[in-house]
């Protein structure tokens, strides 16, 4: 198991920005291989890169959501899209949430 840090978003408004909550430990079971690519409407100077996370499951919380963030390997990492949510299998097992994270470097 590894740890990444979540911030969970708070609120945003046009005259003081985007508020998140301190960073809180997340235990993940892994991640996925980094794909990137370039935006074609901006050329090669913007590079977005994107990955798979696997969240275990949160006793004492939501899941994730496409507001939040997630730090990473030095990085703030958004989360793009809804979790996918794997905790309603037989036999009671919650083994979690998968989400893709972004980062938009350019």
């Amino acid at each position: 198991m590894q740890t990444v840090k979540l911030q969970r978003f708070v609120s945003s408004s046009g005259h003081t920005g985007t508020v998140w909550a301190d960073p809180v430990d997340m235990l993940i079971n892994g991640w996925s291989p980094v794909m990137s690519t370039e935006d074609p409407t901006t050329g090669q100077f913007r590079k977005i890169s994107r990955r798979n996370l696997f969240i275990r499951h949160l006793p004492d919380g939501p899941a994730p959501t496409s507001k939040d963030q997630i730090l990473m390997d030095g990085r703030t990492w958004q989360i793009a899209g809804d979790p996918s949510d794997w905790n309603h299998g037989p036999y009671n097992h919650r083994p979690g949430w998968v989400v893709t994270i972004q980062y938009i470097a350019g």
